[in-house]
């Protein structure tokens, strides 16, 4: 019996340090997703957190640091979001206008640039049809020849 209950106190043991290196490492992913989207600038809460850390929602409520962590950082969000929109000087309010719109003007710049590459590919199969649609009437033209000759020979 001895033999059996050390054995017990070791795989609980064992099970013990496993959930704490799988806890550390949620805790590690989170702070690293709440890092990335404060430098990109995302919006936080805790559905986008749960997306970029890869755990779930409840868990993010559960761990009661992590909770904390996100609330404090949404509100300081909202806040910020709030005196942009209402108390910014003009000068400041065109900057962050220009901002954007050059924001915009990169996205768009990208998008024309793939639409682009998709265009020349889809000409190129164009290109390609239409080769093959003259081959086409080609082999037909050839085909009617050459029953018209096969016919004379059958006349004869």
């Amino acid at each position: 019996m001895a033999g059996t209950s050390e054995t017990k106190e070791e795989r609980i043991k064992i099970l013990k340090n496993a959930q704490e290196q799988r806890k550390q490492k949620c805790k590690a992913q989170v702070e690293a997703a709440l890092e990335k989207m404060m430098g990109q600038g995302i919006k936080i809460n805790f559905s986008t957190v749960a997306k970029f850390a890869n755990v779930s929602v409840p868990y993010l409520y559960k761990e009661q640091d992590i909770k904390t962590r996100i609330t404090k950082i949404r509100n300081q969000q909202l806040a910020t979001s709030k005196a942009e929109l209402t108390g910014s000087s003009p000068a400041n309010s065109q900057l962050k206008m220009m901002a954007r719109l050059k924001d915009k003007i990169k996205r768009q710049d990208e998008e024309i640039k793939q639409l682009k590459q998709i265009n020349e590919k889809l000409s190129g199969r164009i290109y390609r049809l239409t080769e093959l649609e003259y081959l086409a009437q080609c082999q037909e033209k050839r085909i009617k020849d050459l029953e018209a000759r096969l016919r004379e020979i059958e006349i004869d």
